[in-house]
């Protein structure tokens, strides 16, 4: 069931996901973004917007200020998003990079990026920032990089603990999420989700909008949706996913599509990544229960990575 409408308020807006952006601004117009506003008042939907850079013109503000919302900036607005997009460690380790403990930051970073520079998040944490990592080239995440995934992972598991030991309240999807979750919480694109595009339509995420997918639109906002077959999107009809407890795997359909090309079967790079992490997070879960703590939590132990190499002879 749908909960959420993302809105894309510029070409420009920042992304804060896998995808890549535009250069070229190209504004929702105003009149769009009051159908959007009105088409989430009659769906009862929560608007999520997506931030560019370049300050907004007053009415916009106006309108969206009208409706209960959240929003997705990058860094270095003056007005503080309640989720803050970094772009890469290069930018998070500039002097003026004056993170806030109240607020939610999302770094997107390569592969590469993030094994050689992961001890920065160290920092982060010992100050009590928060912080969610997305890797925005999960293709090249093969199988030669798991080993030293799951040391970097047990790594920053070591010294998280430490800092929530001594006090501090954090969080990173890399390693806290899936203790918290008993259930799948993926991305919900298509399926808790829907994005409107500042050209007036509909699609999955803001992925399929910027990367011009063939069939990526779902409709539009001046006759609604279209041939969309909402289903696809579910965990119900992912057979490989609904039998899976990475719970807090993005399962991202726009990486599935491009990669598998079907939104509702998982590349072999998000399943490897996401179980890397659901071990370490085992591996951290022990560790508290060792000191006592988080005992009503359980994570099991499993014999493999790709659940499709387990799955495939049942």
């Amino acid at each position: 069931m749908l909960k959420y409408l993302v809105i894309i308020l510029d070409d420009k807006s920042v992304s804060y996901c896998h995808y890549k952006s535009r250069n070229n601004s190209h504004l929702m117009p105003l009149g769009t973004l009051r159908q959007g506003i009105l088409f989430a008042m009659k769906n009862d939907l929560k608007i999520q917007y997506v931030l560019p850079q370049n300050d907004l013109p007053q009415e916009y503000h106006m309108l969206i200020n009208s409706m209960f919302h959240d929003t997705i900036g990058p860094l270095g607005l003056s007005d503080t998003p309640d989720v803050v997009v970094v772009d890469g460690f290069h930018e998070l380790m500039q002097p003026e990079c004056d993170l806030d403990t109240e607020i939610r930051y999302v770094l997107r970073t390569t592969v590469f990026d993030f094994l050689e520079n992961y001890g920065y998040l160290k920092k982060l944490f010992a100050s009590n920032i928060s912080i969610n990592v997305v890797f925005t080239d999960v293709e090249n995440f093969t199988d030669e990089k798991v080993e030293r995934y799951q040391a970097v992972l047990k790594d920053l598991g070591a010294s998280l603990k430490d800092f929530i030991m001594n006090g501090c309240n954090i969080n990173t999807n890399l390693l806290t999420d899936r203790i918290a979750l008993e259930e799948m919480n993926n991305c919900g694109a298509g399926d808790t989700s829907v994005t409107l595009a500042p050209n007036g339509k509909f699609y999955p995420c803001p992925a399929f909008y910027y990367s011009a997918m063939p069939y990526g639109e779902i409709g539009n906002i001046e006759s609604g949706f279209g041939k969309f077959n909402q289903e696809l999107y579910s965990i119900g009809h992912s057979p490989l996913c609904r039998r899976c407890d990475a719970y807090h795997c993005k399962r991202c359909v726009w990486l599935n599509k491009i990669m598998t090309y079907e939104v509702n079967v998982p590349s072999r790079q998000q399943c490897l990544m996401a179980h890397v992490e659901r071990n370490a997070s085992m591996e951290l879960l022990e560790e508290f229960h060792k000191l006592g703590i988080l005992k009503d939590k359980n994570i099991e132990p499993i014999s493999y990575l790709d659940p499709f190499d387990a799955f495939q002879t049942i």
